[in-house]
């Protein structure tokens, strides 16, 4: 793909889908978008180190964290993806923000449902808190992960932790009830997110278990003295009314709250930022706000 444009990605997308088909099985998608995203091209002047105190992959700026360090949790609507295929945008997002990137690699559905994923960056989040107790800490994600984000920041307000200084989330899954207007205006046109497979993926992830309860759908949580809140979604998404919600949520509970809504961008742009001035623009943006509540 030379093309540097949203039209070549969402025809790489498309390309992907037809050689799938209608009704791929878990392992196909997971090898298919493994391989996808591990194609894409990695930034220079950063070190990645795997971490087995706690499941995870670091990654290093050339200066070290002198911004603090952004805990990463990865999309893939639970059950796909690893640190591994997120470390073109860990390194973009290190070097940009000038802090360490941590990505949980926590377990996924169907074989770990919930509340595997929370617990694993609950234990991750308290265990960051113990060994860098002085270093500020922010929490970032994207799809799953970003839902994930913000169920965590839920979990620690009951459990009487400190928030992080500030929280990111892309094109954030907010509600596994499905209960957003876009899920289906938006079906046509999301080349990467169908309504059928957050269907799918949410029946992996709950297992049973009520897709009401707001440690799995956060959008039903509150959100009172949570940190500041940066939400980015592409225009053509199927979850962009999860994110506008979310944003509705958080401005109600009196959270300093920015909603960014991309024209034309699809699920997770910011991927692609080796292909994408907005992909680029967009973690831009993520890294100022990010810098601005960890320096």
């Amino acid at each position: 793909m030379e093309e540097k444009d949203i039209d070549s990605v969402v025809a790489a997308f498309r390309e992907i889908g037809a050689k799938l088909g209608p009704m791929p099985g878990l392992k196909e998608l997971r090898a298919a978008a493994d391989k996808l995203y591990d194609a894409l091209e990695i930034p220079t002047g950063v070190t990645f180190q795997e971490e087995f105190s706690r499941p995870g992959l670091w990654t290093y700026g050339p200066a070290g964290a002198q911004n603090g360090i952004v805990m990463y949790l990865h999309g893939g609507g639970f059950a796909m993806h690893s640190p591994k295929q997120y470390k073109t945008l860990t390194a973009e997002l290190c070097l940009q923000s000038r802090a360490d990137v941590f990505a949980v690699d926590y377990r996924r559905a169907p074989e770990a449902p919930y509340p595997a994923a929370l617990d694993d960056a609950f234990a991750a989040y308290c265990w960051l808190l113990l060994t860098r107790p002085e270093t500020p800490i922010a929490f970032a994600g994207d799809s799953a992960g970003g839902g994930l984000v913000l169920a965590l920041m839920l979990r620690c307000k009951r459990e009487g932790l400190p928030m992080p200084r500030a929280a990111f989330v892309i094109s954030p899954w907010v509600d596994l009830t499905m209960g957003g207007r876009t899920i289906k205006s938006k079906g046509t046109v999301d080349p990467v997110v169908s309504a059928d497979g957050l269907e799918v993926f949410a029946s992996y992830y709950l297992a049973g278990h009520s897709a009401t309860d707001p440690l799995v759908s956060p959008l039903f949580g509150d959100f009172t003295d949570f940190p500041p809140l940066l939400i980015h979604v592409g225009s053509e998404e199927v979850l962009l009314d999860d994110a506008v919600r979310l944003a509705g949520k958080a401005g109600e509970a009196r959270v300093e709250v920015k909603l960014e809504v991309w024209a034309n961008m699809i699920h997770e742009w910011h991927m692609w930022h080796s292909r994408l001035i907005e992909a680029e623009l967009a973690i831009m943006s993520a890294s100022t706000f990010l810098r601005e509540h960890l320096e």
